[in-house]
């Protein structure tokens, strides 16, 4: 059988005797599984960055759908302790809408200041937008 380098061991028990010994070993075993859930926060974090920096709206997807898809990415990195800059996210939502969107975002960029805009305010005037087009 092929090992994959990961071992679980088991925490030591304390039998009675030898407790200057088991003390040592506990905080031996405490320390590498600390490290260890660093690591996987670390890898979990690098996976997040990556998912949210390959967001894509799709085109047969809604704007509620979509918004949907980045906060899940968001909070999921916001949940591991990353500081996530607001401006970055509309950032990347303006850059990966569709090009039917493309009309809305230049009279957005024309009317406001898109380094100011919440990601609220964006998603709303998307929708607006949708829900416009898709009642003609």
């Amino acid at each position: 059988m092929a090992s994959s380098g990961f071992s679980l061991a088991a925490p030591p028990i304390f039998n009675g005797k030898g407790y200057h010994i088991w003390i040592v070993k506990m905080k031996t075993y405490l320390q590498e599984e600390f490290q260890g859930t660093e690591r996987t926060r670390q890898q979990q974090l690098l996976d997040l960055r990556r998912d949210f920096e390959n967001l894509k709206m799709k085109e047969e997807e809604t704007v509620k759908q979509y918004s949907y898809r980045i906060m899940a990415v968001v909070n999921s990195i916001r949940l591991l302790g990353e500081q996530f800059n607001k401006v970055r996210i509309v950032e990347n939502v303006i850059s990966t809408l569709p090009e039917k969107y493309e009309v809305k975002i230049s009279s957005l960029e024309d009317s406001k200041d898109l380094t100011n805009i919440s990601l609220i305010e964006l998603i709303n005037a998307l929708y607006a937008h949708e829900q416009r087009r898709a009642s003609r």
